[in-house]
């Protein structure tokens, strides 16, 4: 959407080009908080900013300003009552929504737009430290992570200075007094260019109008956007406060396992389970298995342990740790969203309401711990921080087994109506037959595995897996990634293991460190692909071509964006709106 500020007499009109908007239109439930209620008025970093909002209303037949939602569009009609949420078959209220208009400069293009590998673990990196942000920083939990909630921004489109400062800076209050000064200075220089340059006088200055940017980098950045299905949780889970192992409970938690003879492993274990000897001597044990087992996933590097200085931030400050849902599972106006997503990358535990029928204390492989996260029945789940992380997961593997290369290719084994000898008969299949499978057998896995997984109503296929051992995942889902993606083969392996991990010992302490370790191992694998060298298929023609293909098209939409004004209004707006053109009056 082109945004114009106008401003100047009914003599002359001067017309100043703002950055594009992006108009949404959503029908949220009515009691549900808006976008804007939930993001808050500061700005927060990998999330997008949402300037304003609007429901949508209109004046009934009694003069009185109504809201616009479904109840009301209704009228007298009697509505078929809906089952709750996925698990339950009884009818329930059917929720009234209401149409939201939203606008947000945030834009850029959806996860499977990326250009190369490592845009791709960047983006997907940088949407889970939006994530984290706005779980710790505002108690937000998103609930419905897809590929299109991820975006890839350009980081280097702003039309001004000004403009840049708008949409990524901060406000000096918040920050020391030497870039209060450098903003005032900068913020000067933007007034006397825009009063000069273009005839225009700002009228307005204030704190919360010349914020501190950020240097421009011409490159990309991820974002999560979309928090319609969010929920907001004003409480924090409370840690207990313990105190050092006494010589008795050394003494159990030592026999359970001799590697707890050193104090330091001891403390990790004892601080993870915050001061439980029962927790402590079943989670020790379980380490023990697993070492004696060789254990030959390294699982327990998966593992999250706090220091000790994480865990008394977290109790001399309260608002660091993270937010508790088990209130907010339990009230009436979040019962009826209780489980939110979108059904390719939803977890099994969420499509179901019922944690995964796994035996933890059977698995030689794995630790354990009895998990906090229920409702009152041993098995009954709600929504959490995990169940995002997996969504993210399932969405990366998604595009290593569907995406061909860069720029939204899919692969060509995925048409469904095309044999293998059609396949073998394509241009690239010719050129790089090693690129595209042409066995009938090993298409009709690869189609029935992408079936299973992600075009699945049950999801009991995501629960069979998570029932295997790593080396069922290693030998059935790796193999077939495309090999434009096969360097990501070793990420997907270890986030795997971690998830199997988490969700076995998913308490209150995993909640608060398990975001900082997904975040960590992504880190440490963009440091991986940028010191290894490409595959010959992230190098080969086809690559380079999709690649080129990509560029032009984010380079045309930019261009389309910031084209410059072809004539002058002449004395209305109208005379330069169109459909996605947003004037605003400034006199």
């Amino acid at each position: 959407m082109r945004h114009y500020e106008l401003g100047g007499d009914s003599d002359m009109i001067s017309v100043v080009e703002r950055p594009p908007l992006v108009l949404k239109l959503s029908w949220s439930p009515c009691t549900l908080p808006t976008e804007r209620d939930l993001h808050g008025p500061t700005l927060i970093d990998n999330i997008g900013i949402v300037l304003s909002f609007v429901k949508s209303s209109f004046v009934d037949s009694d003069g009185a300003w109504t809201e616009r939602n479904t109840e009301n569009l209704r009228h007298d009609v009697q509505v078929t009552e809906a089952p709750r949420d996925w698990s339950e078959k009884a009818p329930g209220p059917v929720e009234p929504r209401v149409l939201v208009k939203t606008l947000s400069p945030t834009f850029g293009w959806p996860l499977r737009h990326f250009l190369d590998l490592t845009e791709l673990v960047k983006t997907v990196r940088d949407a889970l430290r939006g994530h984290r942000n706005i779980y710790f920083k505002r108690g937000v939990l998103h609930r419905n992570i897809n590929p299109d909630s991820i975006l890839i921004c350009p980081t280097d489109f702003k039309s001004s200075e000004l403009d840049r400062a708008l949409l990524s800076g901060c406000l000096p209050e918040q920050a020391d007094l030497g870039e209060s000064l450098r903003a005032n200075e900068d913020a000067v220089q933007g007034h006397h260019n825009l009063y000069f340059g273009r005839g225009v006088l700002h009228r307005d200055i204030g704190a919360g109008n010349t914020p501190i940017c950020p240097p421009i980098s011409s490159s990309t950045m991820g974002c999560i956007i979309d928090l319609d299905q969010a929920i907001q949780s004003s409480k924090r889970i409370v840690y207990r406060r313990f105190d050092h192992p006494s010589d008795f409970e050394k003494t159990v938690v030592q026999y359970t396992n001799t590697d707890c003879n050193d104090p330091q492993t001891l403390q990790r274990i004892w601080c993870r389970c915050q001061g439980s000897t029962g927790n402590a001597m079943r989670l020790a044990a379980s380490l023990r298995t697993v070492k004696e087992n060789g254990d030959p996933w390294h699982a327990l590097d998966a593992m999250c342990y706090p220091s000790m200085e994480e865990y008394n931030q977290w109790l001399e400050k309260p608002e660091t740790c993270p937010p508790s849902w088990r209130d907010v599972a339990t009230t009436s106006q979040q019962r009826t969203c209780l489980h939110q997503g979108t059904v390719a990358f939803m977890s099994y535990e969420v499509h179901t309401s019922f944690s995964m029928p796994f035996s933890t204390a059977s698995d030689p492989y794995l630790p354990a711990l009895p998990r906090s996260d229920t409702l009152g029945l041993p098995i009954k789940i709600t929504h959490s921080v995990i169940h995002d992380i997996e969504s993210f997961f399932w969405i990366v593997l998604y595009q290593c087994m569907v995406r061909h290369g860069p720029g939204n290719h899919r692969r060509p084994e995925m048409l469904y109506d095309s044999s293998a000898m059609q396949l073998a008969s394509r241009s690239d299949a010719k050129e790089h037959p090693e690129f595209t499978l042409t066995n009938e057998t090993e298409i009709a896995i690869l189609r029935d595995w992408i079936r299973l997984l992600f075009d699945s109503n049950d999801a009991l296929k995501k629960v069979d897996l998570f029932n295997e051992s790593p080396e069922y995942f290693a030998a059935n889902i790796l193999p077939l990634f495309h090999p434009y993606l096969e360097r990501l083969k070793p990420l997907l392996f270890e986030w795997w293991i971690l998830l199997q991990c988490t969700y076995r010992t998913y308490d209150d302490v995993a909640q608060g460190l398990v975001l900082n370790k997904v975040i960590a191992m992504l880190d440490k694998h963009l440091d991986l692909l940028a010191a290894g060298a490409p595959s010959e298929a992230e190098t080969s023609k086809e690559a380079k071509r999709l690649q080129e293909k990509e560029l032009a098209r984010r380079e045309e939409e930019l261009a389309t964006l910031t084209a410059p004004l072809t004539q002058q209004p002449e004395g209305s707006p109208q005379s330069v709106a169109d459909d996605s053109t947003i004037l605003r009056w400034s006199d």
